[in-house]
């Protein structure tokens, strides 16, 4: 899995342009990065919450986000930040006390969610592969 990962990274740092989409409904690349940026970021938000003993909360669904994060950010920004953030997610694991072990409930629910990343991050290769021959083929 890191040596795909890696290869993807390396590909998506290959392209110059990045905003286009393979098809009108479907996300360029960087939309994509964002909503895995997103999913991280609440992995981690998730985690802090149940260290502090606060239940997890729903998932805010909102599409807009990705496409906003997408706006302001470039995609080396956004490598780097999914690497940073998929990082923070493994320390953050590394520190439950005992007494999340105990908690089998919460236990669970906060590794399904880190444990889930890698198996959603590969749900999304295809399209961030279809978003980089969308951009090579526009002549980057």
């Amino acid at each position: 899995t890191t040596n795909s990962t890696s290869r993807a990274m390396h590909s998506l740092r290959s392209i110059r342009s990045n905003d286009y989409r393979p098809a009108p409904a479907e996300w360029c690349a960087k939309e994509t990065l964002a909503h895995l940026i997103i999913g991280e970021q609440w992995n981690i938000n998730t985690i802090l919450n149940a260290l502090d003993g606060v239940p997890p909360a729903n998932f805010p669904g909102f599409e807009g986000v990705n496409t906003a994060m997408a706006a302001i950010s470039t995609l080396p920004e956004m490598l780097d930040t999914l690497q940073k953030t998929q990082s923070l997610v493994v320390a953050l694991v590394s520190m439950y006390p005992d007494s999340m072990y105990e908690r089998k409930g919460t236990y669970f629910n906060l590794h399904s969610n880190p444990l889930g990343t890698a198996t959603h991050v590969r749900s999304h290769y295809d399209q961030l592969k279809n978003a980089i021959a969308a951009a090579r083929e526009n002549k980057e």
